[in-house]
């Protein structure tokens, strides 16, 4: 008898396992691939927003400032018109006018002056001084609390009106703690607060400001969480010179 060419069906069955075999483990992989990628990019978005917000914050800390550090001799004759106290400034204290910078810190909400500012427009009344501050809020809508800075690059202005050119923008979302400690050095010994104004301070600024944050986010394959302590400090003498440097 003559044999006819083709597959028997056993033949037709083992090659539609192998083939189904392959398929699924292709599917496995490729299952497997797309949810690393995406537990890639939520780690690397959340860890990228910490490091950003981290070098934000050291910035604008290392560039905290004092005008006083500038004090000009006594100056003859009568002082000049002044106004009175204002929120980034605090009163007078030369017969010229000058005033010290003023650090408004509770235990959420932080306000200083910082020479962190780049200037863009040529004719805008602007200078490396900026008046910054820090705050936590809540939206209303996710309950979520939420790191903000507002920069207002109209330092010298007594006036407090963000309305015009003050911009301020979401920096760190899904906070959990957000509390500032302050701390000044006396000797050899670290005094904390939870608050700070240098217009009761004689104009001292604290030497460390201390953040314990704790952040999570839900992530598309799993939960991620930062639990720490960042501690900051100006690169300038703003209490005078220690007399241990």
């Amino acid at each position: 008898m003559k044999r006819q060419d083709g597959f028997t069906l056993i033949e037709i069955v083992i090659a539609m396992t192998i083939l189904a075999m392959i398929s699924i483990a292709a599917f496995q992989t490729s299952t497997d691939s797309f949810a690393l990628r995406d537990s890639l990019y939520d780690e690397g978005t959340f860890y990228n927003s910490l490091n950003l917000t981290q070098g934000i914050l050291e910035r604008d800390f290392y560039n905290l400032t004092n005008p006083l550090l500038l004090l000009p001799p006594q100056p003859s004759g009568s002082p000049l018109p002044i106004e009175g106290q204002a929120v980034f400034w605090t009163n007078p204290v030369h017969p010229s006018g000058l005033r010290s910078a003023r650090l408004i810190g509770t235990e959420t909400k932080l306000s200083f002056i910082s020479t962190s500012h780049e200037r863009m427009y040529r004719d805008m009344p602007e200078s490396i001084y900026a008046k910054i501050t820090y705050e936590v809020i809540t939206d209303p809508t996710t309950h979520q609390k939420i790191l903000t800075r507002t920069e207002d690059p109209r330092a010298f202005d007594l006036k407090e009106d963000v309305t015009r050119v003050a911009k301020s923008y979401e920096l760190l979302h899904n906070i959990v703690t957000f509390q500032l400690t302050y701390l000044r050095q006396d000797g050899e010994t670290w005094n904390p607060g939870r608050t700070w104004d240098s217009n009761t301070t004689n104009a001292l600024m604290p030497d460390i400001i201390m953040i314990t944050l704790t952040c999570k986010t839900e992530g598309a394959s799993r939960p991620m969480m930062f639990d720490g302590i960042l501690k900051f400090r100006s690169e300038h003498f703003l209490n005078g010179v220690p007399s241990t440097f």
